[in-house]
């Protein structure tokens, strides 16, 4: 294990515990994991939405009024209206509602349109 700290140290520039001047991480977990992720205030900036499409909406508001950024995974909605609301919430929150289609969002995705 230390040697590939050494090499990550060394070669990829990914910030440690030591340079983010964290002291001690949170892990979530048990069934209120969710609730208590999205109720901390200063550990968590953004969380990934994975859940199946039926409680994405419900799940995605939650975060959003936590003042967490939002990245959902597709589909990430079932219905346009339950995606328009959630926008209307990301807009209000003022915090950023990203769908996992790294597709849409790639440079390259211009030149196929």
């Amino acid at each position: 294990a230390a040697k590939a700290n050494d090499l990550i140290a060394n070669y990829v520039n990914v910030p440690t515990a030591e340079h983010l001047h964290i002291e001690k991480v949170k892990v979530f977990s048990g069934n209120n994991a969710y609730n208590d992720l999205l109720a901390s205030v200063d550990l968590v900036d953004a969380v990934y939405i994975p859940l199946p499409t039926t409680l994405k909406k419900e799940w995605t508001i939650r975060a959003l009024r936590s003042k967490k950024h939002v990245l959902v995974e597709k589909p990430v909605a079932p219905s346009a209206e339950d995606y328009r609301e959630m926008i209307y919430e990301a807009k209000l929150a003022k915090r950023y509602l990203m769908d996992g289609t790294m597709f849409v969002h790639h440079p390259r995705t211009d030149r196929f349109l």
